[in-house]
């Protein structure tokens, strides 16, 4: 976990062992801002400054547009600057040295979108120029592999529209056609060779480009060079995501599922707090929105925002905020297939008549298929129409005459059954016993609602807050009273 300080962030990306294809030349940036180089058994060992680049960073670029460049204290000016260039590591003039014997000279070093790391060298035998390309240790691919409809630069095959090892682009497909206007029908060229008008470019759609994202996030993900407390699981239309978070030194777990998009506006994260509203981020490719956004514990208490999780440089981002505390932080992760997280283990539920299964939750029980049979004493829910729009759910349920057990949307637990009676005076007090006068009116509240339903002795019944205005007031004391630590039972 780091700190959203653009320098550091690049100093650790570049951490690790690169390498030529051969293996004769070798960059170890695993100490930060130091590196060791060698080559044909010359070798350096100092350390750099890193400039990260853009074509507003050139020298040349004037106005005051290059003034704020130079002013800024993350980007210098340079002087030159590759294409394909995202970062200049301040090398230029070191020599490699063979014990005493000065061998090469490192004219230019630089760092590209693609995740290649590249040298300008000169042979100070004979000052013949060396040009050499780096890729980190680790991620050659097979030469006969050849899963995919495109092979990248960097050896890997793939479908999507970035190659999920480096984020490098797919090659525009060759094989499409077009129809001029002048009637010729036939393979996709710049230009009609009947009549030599220029073809307009095929833009994807963005349910297309959607698409693309999709798979290229189809997988498990892990902080990098981490414990693991960070988990992230892409699949199909649903994100996992699983966060240890330590507290007074004592680790708590934090959940969430919940489906995504990548429409910043479907993040209620903007609607409630704008101060935590869209970090941009220089290398981002794009950006995903968590439609649920609050990481909270087993007794609902949030801990973390999710702010935004992004793609750049070839991997995953997320971008939390401490909640109550607008201090916000990024975890930069890798992809990792053996990620796993296991559904919340439900510490109470019903005991099967038939086959003494403990820990029952569902209708029926989960080895050998038997009805459960449940006696439902209280249930309270709440829908609240923001976006998006938030479902919570808590239902009470006689086990004995000594504890209920209670089942929420996230757990289950045993509670004492002497909060039935002040569960009944919370309803007494609210007037929901007497649902019946109420149940034609509607008092014009808008936004959400809130549902109180109990057991009157013969059936469930209850009301709404579209119905009575005092149900809000009923269902937070009855929340409470629910939900209480005092009140649970092993």
């Amino acid at each position: 976990m780091q700190e959203m300080n653009p320098n550091y962030k690049n100093y650790k990306f570049l951490a690790g062992i690169w390498k030529s294809n051969d293996g004769s030349f070798t960059a170890d940036l695993t100490v930060l801002e130091n590196i060791t180089v060698t080559y044909n058994g010359a070798s350096l060992k100092r350390s750099f400054n890193l400039t990260q680049t853009s074509t507003m960073t050139l020298s040349g670029s004037g106005g005051m547009m290059g003034l704020a460049m130079m002013m800024a204290s993350s980007s210098g000016m340079v002087s030159k600057r590759y294409d394909d260039e995202d970062m200049q590591l301040s090398l230029e003039g070191s020599i490699l040295k063979d014990g005493e014997k000065e061998l090469y000279r490192i004219d230019e070093c630089w760092h590209t979108y693609n995740d290649y790391l590249c040298f300008k060298l000169t042979d100070l035998a004979n000052n013949n120029v060396i040009d050499i390309r780096l890729i980190r240790a680790g991620k050659e691919q097979p030469a006969t592999e050849s899963k995919g409809k495109y092979q990248c630069a960097c050896g890997t095959y793939f479908d999507s529209k970035f190659c999920p090892n480096c984020g490098a682009q797919a090659p525009a497909p060759q094989n499409l056609t077009f129809q001029c206007e002048c009637g010729y029908n036939g393979p996709m060229s710049r230009f009609c060779p009947n009549c030599g008008k220029k073809a307009a470019a095929k833009t994807p759609s963005g349910a297309e480009q959607d698409l693309e994202k999709r798979q290229l996030l189809q997988h498990g993900w892990t902080e990098i060079d981490g414990p693991g407390l960070y988990k992230l699981i892409f699949k199909d239309n649903i994100l996992k995501i699983f966060v240890i978070h330590y507290s007074n030194g004592v680790p708590v777990d934090l959940r969430k599922d919940t489906e995504y998009s990548f429409d910043p506006d479907s993040n209620g994260i903007n609607m409630v707090v704008n101060g935590f509203k869209n970090t941009d981020h220089d290398i981002e490719d794009f950006a995903v929105y968590p439609n649920d956004w609050k990481l909270e514990d087993e007794n609902n208490k949030t801990h973390f925002a999710i702010v935004k999780i992004w793609y750049g440089f070839g991997t995953l981002h997320m971008d939390l905020a401490n909640w109550g505390n607008p201090n916000c932080f990024t975890v930069d992760l890798k992809m990792d297939d053996t990620v796993t997280i296991k559904d919340p283990e439900h510490k109470a539920g019903w005991t099967c008549y038939n086959c003494g299964a403990t820990n029952q939750i569902e209708d029926k029980c989960t080895e050998c298929g038997a009805d459960i049979a449940k006696e439902q004493l209280f249930g309270i829910s709440e829908f609240a129409s923001c976006n998006p729009p938030r479902h919570d759910s808590l239902n009470v349920y006689r086990i004995n005459d000594e504890k209920l057990l209670v089942v929420s949307n996230k757990q289950s637990y045993f509670i004492t059954a002497d909060v039935i009676e002040p569960a009944m005076e919370i309803i007494r007090k609210y007037e929901i016993d007497k649902w019946e006068q109420y149940k034609n009116t509607m008092n014009g509240f808008m936004g959400g609602c809130q549902y109180i339903n109990y057991f009157d002795g013969e059936k469930m019944v209850g009301t709404s807050s579209y119905n009575m205005p005092g149900v809000g007031g009923a269902y937070n004391e009855l929340m409470m009273l629910f939900t209480a630590q005092s009140k649970r039972v092993e």
